[in-house]
């Protein structure tokens, strides 16, 4: 029985062979080796590297993060958001008000709105500590 499957393969397999002309044959492999279509090659270098690195203190190993721009980034840190003012830069804000270089268009329940005449940031409230920024007041 095995025998009889072998040679049946090995028969089909010459059938197959013989219906495919040497030009089909020859046609079918220039599709594959045709050339893929893609980006030029001087695309890729415009690319900006998309990893971060950072310095390394050379005795303890420690990673050195940069300084960033802090004073900036405080004017913008929400902190609270209460009765349609917010936490931000380090005092209470409405609609209107400044804070470093923008000025608050907009407060939602979770977020300030600034606008500095060139660039609008959707600022959210800052999650990074250990409790809740929303206040919540429960009836007794």
């Amino acid at each position: 029985m095995k025998h009889a499957i072998f040679l049946w393969a090995i028969f089909s397999t010459i059938l197959l062979a013989t219906t495919l002309s040497i030009k089909d044959i020859d046609q079918k492999v220039s599709q594959i080796q045709s050339p893929r279509g893609g980006l030029d090659g001087s695309l890729f270098n415009k690319v900006s590297d998309p990893f971060v690195y950072y310095d390394r203190n050379k005795t303890t190993g420690a990673i050195i993060m940069p300084k960033g721009d802090s004073e900036e980034s405080n004017a913008t840190r929400v902190s609270a958001i209460m009765n349609g003012k917010a936490f931000i830069g380090g005092g209470w804000k409405k609609v209107g008000d400044t804070t470093g270089s923008y000025k608050i268009t907009g407060i939602n329940s979770n977020c300030v709105y600034l606008n500095n005449g060139k660039n609008t940031k959707k600022v959210f409230l800052n999650n990074s500590s250990k409790e809740k920024n929303l206040i919540k007041i429960q009836g007794r």
